[in-house]
């Protein structure tokens, strides 16, 4: 089985899974374990945000709440961890657990959402986002896969991990 939750890490260290995409990166008991691909940040406002310029600075991203996805009930984000680096903080005006909610939710408001570029990039047209680089260096999102040790040379998980590898370079490309 697959997973991209904090429980599936957890399966994944058992043994209940066999392998896990998303999430598994620190376990320690894996006999595999690599990078799929690396999400660059972006943000996103609804396309006629009032208060936005053409080039979104730092103090206009500043004065704006924020929605944060938080798949793990965490009350901070990456970005925030980039803007504690120099003395900033921003505002969160909602919390979300899902990836596919939080652009909803910013379209019908005047939020900006900070999140991986293809989320961006696959609602922009449909709820009319304007996609804008971070105006702060967020480090890009690593996406791993892992399998437990149980299961090294298992020719059906080896099978599984070659078709999501292969999947994986179409969509997203080589791992710079």
């Amino acid at each position: 089985m697959a997973s991209a939750a904090c429980r599936g890490d957890a399966q994944l260290a058992s043994g209940a899974y066999d392998l896990s995409v998303g999430g598994a990166g620190w376990l320690r008991r894996v006999a595999s374990r690599e990078t799929l691909f690396n999400e660059p940040y972006v943000s996103v406002a609804r396309r006629d945000h009032p208060r936005l310029s053409a080039t979104v600075t730092l103090a206009e991203f500043l004065s704006e709440r924020h929605v944060l996805i938080s798949l793990h009930r965490q009350v901070s984000g990456v970005v925030d961890s980039a803007l504690s680096k120099i003395g900033q903080s921003r505002t969160v005006g909602l919390t979300v657990p899902s990836f596919l909610l939080a652009p909803s939710a910013v379209a019908g408001s005047d939020m900006i959402l900070t999140v991986g570029q293809r989320i961006a990039e696959a609602f922009a047209d449909a709820l009319d986002l304007r996609i804008f680089p971070t105006p702060i260096a967020v480090k890009p999102y690593r996406v791993p896969m892992a399998s437990h040790v149980r299961t090294a040379g298992d020719p059906a998980v080896e099978w599984l991990m070659e078709a999501i590898r292969t999947f994986t370079r179409e969509f997203a490309g080589p791992v710079p």
